[in-house]
């Protein structure tokens, strides 16, 4: 779940936009739920995006996004790439 967490914080953040909602996150932000982390066949993460997100991708010329997923008991990690 936080491995999950982190990667729609890292798209967000790579789509210069942030989380939105919530005591100190931007109102301007992309909401939670409008990024998807679901599983392709192999396991690997396959992130999708919806409303905002996909609407801030298409203005950046955004047609690719991948992610890594990394975590520990303690400590999740996610990195995204937008191409």
């Amino acid at each position: 779940m936080a491995g999950r967490w982190a990667a729609k914080e890292a798209i967000a953040k790579a789509l210069g936009k942030g989380i939105s909602g919530g005591i100190g996150l931007s109102k301007n932000g992309i909401p939670l739920t409008d990024i998807e982390i679901l599983r392709e066949e192999t396991g690997a993460p396959k992130p999708m995006l919806h409303r905002r997100a996909r609407k801030r991708a298409e203005e950046m010329g955004i047609s690719e996004v991948r992610i890594a997923i990394t975590h520990s008991r303690e400590i999740a990690s996610a990195v995204a790439l937008l191409f």
